[in-house]
């Protein structure tokens, strides 16, 4: 299956700086810590990079799936 190709290609700083507007859009998300967001937001690169590179033997990962409210347990550094 071919990966669409975006307009503009989202990168870690540029979603993190956009945390900003989404505060602004969505009032519910202040409630939630800075840190908890950008680490969100570094989950979801880390999940893209691991598909979009190809394991030892040449595969490619499966694509990221989306987590449930109950998956979200650890928070890494």
């Amino acid at each position: 299956m071919p990966i669409p190709q975006l307009r503009d290609n989202p990168n870690y700083y540029s979603q993190k700086k956009d945390l900003v507007n989404t505060k602004d859009k969505f009032p519910e998300y202040k409630l939630i810590h800075s840190q908890v967001l950008q680490d969100c937001t570094k989950r979801v690169k880390l999940a893209f990079d691991r598909w979009f590179k190809a394991d030892k033997n040449g595969d490619k990962l499966g694509k990221p799936r989306f987590k449930g409210k109950g998956r979200y347990l650890i928070i890494n550094n």
